[in-house]
């Protein structure tokens, strides 16, 4: 498994376990849902999908990508959400660029992934 699917899965897994208790008795107040009936407090999880373009040192690689966020919400008074995410993006292979600098040496510039 590499650093980013851990990352990932280390992720996903501390938000599944940082629930938060749902025993109340009380209904919600107008500072947990809002008009329409969308609330803001608690875990969420996202799919993203799209293109992305690498580019470094004028070449060019298009991608499809695709990734995911995990996140938590809450809210502070009536008009502030507050709360932490985190994500993943894979968008496929980005581009490497190699200067020779002599005596068998070189040196990789990488546009990166993230």
């Amino acid at each position: 498994m590499n650093i980013k699917a851990f990352t990932f899965a280390a992720a996903f897994a501390t938000g599944l376990a940082a629930q938060p208790a749902i025993a109340q008795d009380a209904t919600p107040t107008g500072t947990e849902v809002a008009a329409n009936g969308t609330g803001f407090r608690g875990i969420r999880i996202e799919g993203n999908i799209g293109g992305d373009r690498f580019q470094s040192e004028g070449n060019h690689n298009d991608k499809f990508g695709y990734g995911g966020t995990v996140g938590f919400d809450g809210t502070l008074g009536e008009r502030i959400v507050i709360g932490a995410e985190a994500s993943f993006w894979k968008p496929g292979s980005g581009n490497e660029n190699r200067t020779d600098l002599g005596g068998g040496y070189d040196i990789d510039h990488k546009a990166f992934e993230e």
